[in-house]
């Protein structure tokens, strides 16, 4: 009992989170989630990232959430992991801003909860809310450096962009070194084991001489959310002329990471939650909403349940294996059992569609550089890469996700600019997959191509 009454917050806050990740936004209508899933599953499967499949960020992420799946191989499992590590966010919110937490998960949830999805984003989010609290409490500049590092591990882009602010706003030449020392440990492990496994090539194509593809084809701004960026900085830096020794406040204008290339509601989302962070520290004293915040959580909680209600009718918990614990949507699972059924009827596959990662999780199929068709993805000249790949393979079914081709090319043939035509499918290298192979079979809006 006394377990309890120390820490009910944060058992309300893991029942809170089992809610909206399991039942609210259950997992089977968020591709980035099985993508995400796919990749640890990878891991536990002997596969290297960037040698076996494409992985266009640094992979701390996968790894450490590729723990739990050892044990039990399920994207429960995986969502859990999730789960545990906002609880300990939650935790150094508690020491960093107090009660008012609950303001900062007001803001998260705001923006249609789309910050709870397992991403390597929302694992940035929790090592900046544990550096923001080992910075205000002046703790050891070599354990600040080490979660630096790691950071930079999980996503370089915003990982280099918060090392580079959180050096600015110290200006101490000996704190920076200090922080460097350590920083520096993981990234060397890391480039080790790039050197040992032989995928530090493809480690530099597909996450630095790559993002000149990646940010061609797949930048994204929203107008609305672009203009919301931009008050964001200028507020941060209003503030920094007045608190210019304000540490947490160079951590915001390092998150802008978040952002780059593709500036959406799910990457802002990040953002503007980092950014409530030093706004309720520094005005903590000022901040009297007693119950506001929960009545506005509360209505949150109401309204996105009420939207997504017609989904609620058709979920149903998942049949297939390493999903079998999780909800999904039923109406999708006989087509979806007839297509399984298909591909294990045939030897030599290889899976092209947005679901390419949740079909081959199913048949327990490894990985491989067609498996998440982004165009954008395969490094530096990505597109005529994949296309000699192509070429290489032989005696091969690919099963292409032909329904969703014709969906994206009617919408493009409009001009229209639904969700649809933005997606990252990776069209040319679809149209070169079935123009340079022979059509053999059909199952369920996906075509069977037969390369010799």
């Amino acid at each position: 009992m006394e377990f309890l009454k120390k820490n009910y917050k944060f058992i309300l806050f893991f029942i809170f989170l089992c809610f909206v990740n399991y039942f609210m936004m259950y997992s089977g209508y968020t591709y980035d989630t099985i993508w995400e899933y796919g990749m640890s599953h990878a891991i536990t499967m002997g596969q290297l990232p960037y040698k076996d499949f494409t992985l266009v960020t640094t992979p701390f992420f996968i790894f450490l959430f590729s723990i739990g799946l050892f044990i039990k191989d399920n994207l429960f499992v995986f969502i859990l992991e999730f789960i545990i590590s906002y609880v300990i966010m939650y935790y150094f919110l508690d020491k960093l801003i107090g009660n008012n937490k609950i303001v900062f998960l007001v803001v998260l949830c705001s923006l249609l909860f789309k910050a709870f999805i397992p991403t390597y984003n929302s694992l940035c989010m929790v090592l900046i809310v544990i550096l923001m609290y080992l910075e205000k409490n002046n703790k050891n500049d070599y354990l600040i450096g080490l979660f630096l590092g790691l950071l930079i591990l999980t996503k370089h882009s915003i990982g280099l962009s918060i090392l580079l602010f959180s050096f600015i706003g110290i200006r101490n030449l000996k704190r920076i070194g200090k922080r460097l020392i350590t920083c520096s440990i993981p990234i060397i492990l890391f480039i080790i084991y790039l050197l040992i496994t032989g995928s530090l090539y493809q480690f530099i194509d597909l996450t630095i001489l790559g993002l000149f593809d990646f940010n061609g084809n797949n930048k994204l701004v929203a107008n609305m959310f672009l203009i919301l960026t931009i008050l964001v900085i200028a507020i941060t830096l209003i503030l920094l002329f007045k608190n210019k020794k304000e540490i947490l406040l160079y951590y915001v204008l390092g998150s802008i990471g978040f952002i780059i290339p593709i500036c959406d509601i799910s990457h802002f989302t990040y953002l503007l939650s980092i950014f409530s962070i030093p706004i309720i520290y520094l005005y903590n004293d000022r901040i009297k909403l007693k119950y506001v915040p929960y009545v506005l959580l509360g209505l949150l909680l109401i309204l996105n349940t009420f939207v997504r209600y017609p989904l609620y009718k058709n979920m149903a918990i998942e049949p297939f294996s390493h999903f079998n614990m999780t909800f999904g949507a039923k109406s999708s699972y006989k087509a979806s059992k007839n297509i399984v059924d298909k591909m294990k009827s045939y030897e030599n596959i290889i899976i092209f569609s947005e679901k390419g990662s949740y079909y081959s999780i199913i048949l327990d199929k490894k990985l491989d550089y067609f498996t998440i068709s982004h165009r954008g993805n395969y490094g530096y000249n990505g597109l005529n890469k994949m296309k000699n790949r192509f070429n290489k393979t032989h005696d091969t079914y690919f099963f292409v996700d032909y329904h969703f081709y014709k969906l994206i090319k009617k919408d493009l043939a409009k001009g229209s600019k639904t969700q649809i035509s933005k997606s990252q499918f990776d069209m040319e290298l679809c149209e070169y997959i079935i123009k340079n192979s022979k059509l053999v079979d059909k199952v369920e809006g996906f075509n069977i191509y037969y390369k010799e």
